[in-house]
């Protein structure tokens, strides 16, 4: 049986000012680590991916900062909705049934884009740390990203399931009591 490490790079770009983060890119680091760590072990990213076993387990992801001004722009051009949304996930994978796949070169999952002042206003309205809040979405636009979606109650609780397996491995016990808003939109 082959070892299964796993590595994960993860670019974060800010599209605000570096100095009006107030948590740090460690953070966002370590908690998408730990969200892609949890996928891989609970459903095999690839297999999930590509419906195949593959041994690939490096992986990268890039991880946007931006205000609200900018996801409303990316909502309305890429969901026709003009308004700010929280987060947004865009699978790198889409479309592509079979890959190509190199031993040592990391397999893109894709890019989550996280709008602050949303997830900074959620967190208040929730009374959670911004960090538990941006955890949360994390692990949310992760499961976007090999796919998952929530377009009823059963994948609902799917989702909220591995949603809640993330935040455990990144150090909350439990899903943001928001969360529960996403799935009756």
């Amino acid at each position: 049986m082959l070892k299964r490490s796993l590595k994960v790079d993860t670019q974060v770009y800010l599209r605000i000012g570096k100095d009006k983060l107030p948590i740090k890119n460690k953070f966002i680091r370590a908690a998408t680590y730990q969200a892609v760590r949890v996928i891989d072990i609970e459903l095999d990213i690839m297999y999930q991916l590509y419906k195949r076993e593959l041994y690939q387990r490096l992986f990268s992801v890039e991880v946007s900062i931006v205000n609200d001004n900018i996801i409303q722009q990316l909502n309305n051009k890429f969901r026709h909705i003009d308004t700010p949304t929280d987060v947004l996930s865009f699978p790198a994978w889409e479309g592509c049934s079979n890959p190509a796949i190199y031993p040592d070169v990391p397999l893109h999952l894709g890019e989550i884009v996280i709008s602050l002042d949303t997830a900074l206003r959620q967190s208040q309205e929730d009374q959670v740390s911004l960090k538990h809040m941006v955890a949360w979405l994390i692990a949310h636009s992760m499961l976007h990203l090999i796919g998952l979606d929530h377009p009823d109650e059963k994948a609902r609780q799917v989702m909220r399931h591995y949603e809640l397996k993330i935040l455990k491995a990144i150090g909350f016990t439990k899903l943001p009591t928001m969360a529960e808003e996403v799935y009756h939109d």
